[in-house]
């Protein structure tokens, strides 16, 4: 009895340390072969090469099936990295920019998740700037904090930068009220920014200003604090990854581009007449032609579009119906970012609109 239990304890000592030997899985990967980069990160082989030989048999070198005979973890990997990589345009799910393929180190947005929403990444509560992997395949890539709390961080870096344009502020006043140069620290919450010169002609030295830029903003987005804004931090991400592009069915290239003002959370309609409708967010429903993307015709229908657009004839004649209607999770996180319209756009109604094509 004695030695079954004993043996008992070092199976289950050694399924253990088989447990804790497991990888950790990382999303939002592209291969190598797409982007090479210095460190060598991300998946090894091109979805081509993984594809191998398809199914097979175990007689089939390179096959699902040869493989899982041979090294069941690596047909595990290989299934893993199925759901982490990023795909390309041509392989029919591709990023907006490049197609996912050149040098990620000069475009950083080549490695950007294509997603329909911000979560979608930036969803793990223990990542920070400037480390991982999970989001951008780069050497200083990281993995994307969560978005809770956004809006106080934008908050503290207006405060902070209200404070230092004060203190320039009073600098410049000392210099012109008694005639010679003055020199102030900067400082504010307990962060030290170096410091500043102001002459009696009202001009300032900003060379000793460190860690903001000589405007005394303090953007606090980005590991390199470069951009000052929520709003401004989500434009580069919903061009990325969520804009509005057409691309030509034959040669699978880009054919116009047109930057949302806001996010569109409803979706399209394109005809045969050659007219692209789009329900924007902010109420406003408008036609493009879809050979360039020019607005043709626009209408604010009051309030915002969450629903779909249809078109059908009626008695020989064409009309184009859309739905409005604003509230869910998503859109009402629209008001915080934004301001108006979306502040105060009510969420207790819709209608449904038909229009007519002339």
């Amino acid at each position: 009895m004695l030695s079954i239990r004993n043996r008992h304890l070092w199976m289950s000592a050694g399924l253990f340390a088989l447990l804790i030997r497991v990888d950790i899985a990382q999303a939002q990967l592209t291969d190598i072969t797409q982007t090479p980069n210095i460190e060598n990160a991300g998946i090894v082989k091109s979805l081509q090469q993984q594809i191998g030989a398809g199914v097979g048999n175990i007689m089939t070198p390179g096959s699902s099936t040869f493989i899982m005979a041979r090294d069941p973890a690596r047909a595990v990997r290989r299934g893993r990295q199925l759901f982490q990589r990023k795909f390309t345009d041509a392989q029919g799910f591709g990023p907006r920019a490049g197609d996912g393929n050149g040098n990620i180190h000069a475009n950083p947005a080549i490695g950007a998740g294509l997603i329909d929403s911000c979560a979608g990444c930036h969803g793990r509560p223990r990542g920070s700037a400037g480390f991982g992997g999970d989001v951008v395949t780069k050497p200083d890539s990281r993995d994307a904090p969560h978005l809770f709390g956004l809006g106080l961080q934008e908050m503290l870096g207006d405060e902070m930068t209200g404070e230092l344009r004060d203190q320039r502020t009073n600098a410049i006043n000392a210099a012109r009220g008694s005639g010679q140069t003055v020199t102030r620290n900067l400082s504010t919450k307990g962060v030290s920014f170096g410091s500043i010169r102001a002459f009696p002609n009202g001009t300032v030295d900003t060379a000793g200003v460190r860690g903001v830029n000589a405007d005394l903003r303090v953007r606090p987005f980005f590991a390199q604090g470069d951009t000052t804004s929520i709003r401004e931090f989500v434009v580069g991400a919903f061009n990325d990854e969520m804009g509005l592009q057409a691309f030509d069915p034959i040669t699978s290239k880009k054919k116009w581009e047109v930057e949302m003002k806001y996010p569109p959370l409803a979706s399209l309609l394109s005809t045969k007449g050659g007219l692209v409708f789009v329900p924007g967010a902010d109420g406003t429903f408008y036609a493009l032609d879809a050979d360039n993307g020019n607005k043709l015709w626009q209408h604010n229908n009051g309030i915002g579009h969450h629903g779909g657009v249809i078109s059908y004839t009626a008695k020989g004649k064409q009309y184009v119906a859309v739905v409005t209607g604003w509230g869910s999770h998503v859109s009402g996180n629209y008001g915080p970012l934004f301001g108006e319209p979306f502040a105060s756009m009510p969420t207790d109604n819709g209608q449904l609109l038909v229009f007519s094509v002339k």
